[in-house]
């Protein structure tokens, strides 16, 4: 019983391990730009040497694809740490269980 405790515990630890590396791979888009919010606009450049966009108007065909880019490479990232969070905490709750059977046994 233990040993089938154990089993889960080591699986759930290695799947956490490569969740969060998927996780800490995910690259934002490259052309993802400078987004700079004032008040109720959105200011937006694709030059990263600007560091103040100032009162400069954003171009909603590149702001858009740009922006929905960037928001998915987010989602991506934190849907891999919650599922790499989850198994890690069953890799703990195993590892409890196969502990506590040790100390019974």
């Amino acid at each position: 019983m233990k040993l089938i405790f154990d089993i889960f515990s080591i699986a759930f630890a290695v799947a956490a391990a490569v969740l969060w590396f998927r996780s800490a791979r995910v690259k934002a888009p490259e052309s993802s730009g400078i987004f700079t919010i004032t008040g109720n606009s959105i200011l937006y450049s694709f030059d990263p040497s600007i560091k103040n966009l100032g009162n400069t108007t954003v171009n909603e065909k590149e702001f858009f694809p740009a922006m929905s880019g960037l928001l998915y490479s987010y989602k991506k990232q934190s849907d891999l740490s919650a599922k790499a969070a989850i198994a890690a905490g069953l890799a703990a709750l195993f590892q409890s269980i196969s502990f506590i059977i040790s100390l019974i046994s």
